[in-house]
């Protein structure tokens, strides 16, 4: 109740009380891990952590773990967790889409589009992974490609205004070599 109030201070409290009462309640471990996430403070590893000790395949306490890796820019923790991810729960769309944006933040695009590929395997509907495959197909000059998924994330939400803007973008740059 506390956390639905927002009264931070007092939900820490209890959910550490509940771990005092019970040091294997997983989900109080869990609240802890995602409140102090939130607060962006690093405490929440040893509670996600703690969660990961008592049931080492929690995709959710595995996939938090790694996008608080990411949160802090630590790249290398953030492969290793989203690896450990992979291992549980090989067709974690989100967990692929991460590491793509993870490789991209890299420059490295030829991985990235490859673990957008991964995260579109396993949900074909994932219009982000599309545009975000296409922004490094464009960047490593494959410019059919990057026009196929660009339309291809528009297809799938014809709102999303950064698959849309790409677009133009890249029929405008590209308009000297479409001449008939």
């Amino acid at each position: 109740a506390f956390k639905q109030l927002e009264q931070t201070d007092n939900a820490i409290n209890c959910f550490r009380n509940a771990i005092n009462i019970d040091p294997d309640f997983f989900e109080a471990h869990m609240q802890l891990g995602n409140i102090f996430h939130l607060l962006g403070d690093t405490i929440a590893l040893i509670y996600y952590n703690n969660a990961l000790m008592l049931d080492s395949s929690n995709d959710i306490a595995l996939y938090n773990k790694a996008l608080l890796y990411q949160r802090l820019l630590d790249w290398d923790n953030a492969l290793d967790a989203y690896t450990a991810l992979h291992q549980v729960s090989p067709f974690h769309s989100s967990g692929h889409y991460n590491l793509g944006f993870i490789h991209m933040e890299l420059g490295l695009y030829d991985i990235a589009s490859n673990n957008f590929s991964d995260a579109i395997y396993s949900d074909s509907e994932f219009y982000e992974a599309y545009y975000s495959r296409g922004n490094c197909f464009e960047t490593l000059g494959n410019i059919a490609q990057a026009e196929s998924d660009y339309k291809r994330a528009i297809a799938i939400n014809p709102e999303y205004t950064y698959a849309i803007e790409a677009l133009v973008s890249l029929i405008e740059s590209n308009k000297k070599y479409n001449r008939k």
